[in-house]
This record gives C-alpha cells, structure tokens and sequence, in this order.
C-alpha cells in the first residue's frame, strides 16, 4: 500500500466519511505527508509515536502532556480556535489517538503556573526551576 493509496482511502471515507471534509482542508502537501505517517503508523503500529509526528506536521508548536493519575491528555495549542485549526485538529484525533483516549484542549493558552518551588507537581508532571540567588 502507498501513500498514494491511503489518500485514496480517506478521500473515499474509508476511515469515516465525516473526517473527509476535514481532511480536505488541508494543502496537498499536508495531504501527502499526513497519510504517509498513516500507512507507516498502520504497517507498524504504535499510534504516539506518529501522533507527535503528526502534530509537528499540522499544528507545530503545540505542547503535549499525559496526565497520568486522570489517564488523559492535556493539549496546549498556541493556535485560534477556529474552522481552519479545528479541521486540523480533527485529522489527528481522528487518525492518531486512541478512540477512548481522554484529551482536554487549551487554545491560545498555556497551562496556567502561578509560582514556582524549588521543585513541585503538578499531578504527574514535574517541574523544575534553578535556584536563582537573592540579590543583596
């Protein structure tokens, strides 16, 4: 099968016919790309590893956390929400997670961090700052 193939497949709703609008909303380029880390992604298997791929590809910047004590992830996308982010945003949830898996967005923002510890959580994540000293 090649990639090729694969366009053919969304396009014809293969996958679902409800993400061919989206994907359709993508450059040709995106297109081509996209379904490359499909047919990869479904001759090999291990759909994160082409989901962070993926994000690279269509929506570059955005910060990617798993929760694990609430098993879900958290999604900071500096982007509007928007048609044109959603359509997006809809290809990678729709080619690339788990259809169980728990995701929680955040757009045009960032996990909002008040303060810092020397070192602190928050659930499962770690965050670590280096000791600045007191100026006299």
């Amino acid at each position: 099968m090649t990639d090729a193939d694969i366009r053919e497949l969304i396009f014809a709703g293969f996958f679902s016919p409800d993400i061919v609008a989206s994907y359709k909303k993508l450059s040709s380029d995106e297109q081509f790309k996209l379904a490359n880390l499909l047919r990869r992604q479904l001759q090999l298997g291990g759909r994160m590893i082409f989901f962070t791929q993926a994000i690279d590809l269509l929506l570059p910047f955005t910060k990617c956390y798993f929760m694990t004590r609430e098993n879900k992830f958290v999604l900071c996308l500096p982007y509007e929400k928007n048609e044109f982010n959603l359509a997006r945003w809809s290809c990678l949830r729709h080619f690339f997670f788990e259809v169980t898996a728990k995701v929680e967005l955040f757009w045009l923002r960032h996990i909002p961090i008040i303060g810092f510890a020397p070192s602190m959580s928050i659930g499962n994540i770690l965050l670590y700052k280096e000791a600045i000293p007191n100026e006299p």
